[in-house]
């Protein structure tokens, strides 16, 4: 089994060298009209090369406009919507309006206008491409600044309410700047926290003068207190006296003389133990009294004392703090101002970094390259016209033999 299929693949091999040394044959009998179709062709590349317009390509790079999210700057739109919107929209409506235009005025449009849109990644650049002969440029240029205009008309509102928002911030920094180093504004805030310090300082005063005049009023009924022990004293002894000389004059009463002079005594011994009553009522009960009332006043007086120095070290230590706050908000609002003037100069609207600039050279395939494209082509034409040939002369042999 193994015998015969060595001897099947053989014989189809063998077949095989036989047809392709066929081909070579029949090539090389028909290597002239290859030859001459390839020369033609070569020829007619030739001429094409020579005759062809130059083909420029015309490119318009557009800048996305930016506008601020938070403290970081992003684009209107991203590139891949501008790309989608150029392609769907902006594109052929400008190349229906700019051929209908054309036409109005010219009497005729330019036809097959195309415009490609492409979008280098990571940056907010749309690039407008078109390929067109140099006679044809003027409308490329024309067609890309319709096509910019449409699409920066459509992010005008967005980048001129951002740009007027950060207008008016940067307004409002300046003016609060202004404020913080305006001397007469300065002055006006510590001028009112050194009145409210100094009247403090002078209600504390005032509460020390009431605490010395209650301080005296206590030590006044200590006096008070001593003199009135001392009359109690004097008045005791008085009393005693008076008892001890009104039972000597009782004894010796006789007649009217003696009685009066016992009444006088007696009347001076009841003055005096009224005087002494009244005495010992005032150090027992008034004085005791007003001096608990002076003592609760003067607690009240200390206490409020205190309280009014921590008013007084409040009111200082804000003053501290607001020569501070001042000394600091100036930097930080300077800060500011730079931050939103450097946002402000760093927003772009949407726009075309530079005009329509044609190629400095042309594009596309050069001299060189459409003769080796024709010459290709030729020997491929040359080929198929060579098996053509073959054919035919094959058919024509059949058809003899059966007429034959």
């Amino acid at each position: 089994m193994s015998e015969q299929a060595s001897k099947l693949h053989s014989q189809a091999r063998r077949e095989g060298e036989i047809r392709l040394v066929e081909l070579a044959v029949v090539l090389w009998q028909q290597r002239w009209l290859i030859a001459g179709v390839t020369a033609g062709c070569i020829v007619l590349g030739m001429v094409y090369a020579l005759v062809r317009p130059a083909i420029f390509e015309f490119t318009t790079t557009v800048e996305i406009g930016t506008k601020l999210e938070g403290s970081a700057t992003r684009p209107i739109e991203s590139a891949e919507a501008v790309v989608s919107k150029l392609e769907r929209n902006y594109i052929p409506e400008a190349i229906r309006t700019y051929e209908a235009a054309l036409l109005e005025d010219n009497g005729s449009a330019a036809r097959g206008l195309s415009v490609k849109v492409s979008h280098p990644r990571e940056t907010n650049l749309v690039i407008l491409s078109s390929k067109a002969p140099a006679e044809l440029g003027e409308y490329y240029i024309r067609l890309h600044d319709r096509v910019v205009d449409r699409l920066a008309a459509n992010h005008e509102r967005d980048s001129r309410l951002e740009r007027i928002r950060i207008e008016n911030d940067l307004e409002l920094a300046e003016l609060e700047l202004d404020a913080l180093t305006d001397e007469r504004v300065l002055k006006v805030e510590r001028n009112e926290l050194q009145n409210e310090i100094v009247g403090a300082r002078n209600k504390l005063e005032q509460l020390s003068d009431q605490e010395g005049l209650l301080q005296a009023g206590i030590d006044n009924l200590e006096v008070q207190e001593g003199l009135i022990a001392k009359r109690l004293e004097e008045l005791a002894e008085y009393v005693t006296d008076a008892r001890v000389r009104s039972s000597g004059v009782q004894a010796e009463v006789r007649g009217g003389t003696e009685g009066l002079a016992l009444m006088l005594i007696n009347n001076e011994m009841q003055r005096d133990i009224d005087r002494q009553t009244e005495l010992e009522e005032r150090i027992r009960v008034e004085i005791p009294e007003s001096r608990a009332a002076l003592r609760s006043e003067l607690q009240d007086i200390q206490r409020q004392q205190a309280l009014q120095r921590d008013v007084i070290g409040a009111l200082e230590a804000e003053y501290e703090k607001l020569l501070l706050d001042q000394e600091l908000r100036v930097p930080k609002a300077r800060a500011r101002v730079r931050e939103l003037a450097i946002r402000l100069e760093g927003l772009r609207e949407t726009r075309a970094v530079l005009p329509p600039q044609p190629s400095l050279s042309p594009v596309g395939a050069g001299f060189v390259a459409i003769v080796v494209l024709a010459a290709m082509l030729g020997g491929i034409l040359g080929l198929i016209a060579a098996g053509l040939v073959v054919f035919m002369g094959l058919v024509r042999d059949h058809l003899n033999q059966r007429l034959a």
